[in-house]
């Protein structure tokens, strides 16, 4: 297979750190590169996780949203699933199933 070449662009403070990382660990940048996206294509996912501070606040904001819903009466999620499924074999019996 034939190489091929690939730029991006990186900090040049950045670039000069993650360089020095590489010797420390006896690579080179491309090393790195190549041992990344070999990773990400053998396993189909980047190869460490990526994740947002924002995101256990957003949990945390759709649990109390469920939670003030289910307070307020409204339909579970499991309650409105069950609806779509009754109406989907209402769709396709011509009468209501309860399930």
């Amino acid at each position: 297979m034939a190489d091929t070449t690939v730029t991006i662009r990186v900090d040049e403070d950045v670039k000069r750190k993650f360089e020095e990382f590489c010797a420390d660990v006896g690579m080179n940048m491309s090393v790195a590169v190549n041992m990344f996206i070999r990773a990400s294509l053998k396993n189909q996912r980047i190869p460490f996780a990526i994740e947002s501070s924002k995101s256990e606040k957003g949990l945390a904001l759709l649990r109390n949203m469920r939670a003030e819903a289910e307070s307020r009466g409204f339909l579970s999620d499991e309650e409105i699933e069950a609806e779509i499924k009754a109406a989907r074999m209402k769709s396709k019996t011509g009468r209501l199933v309860n399930v």
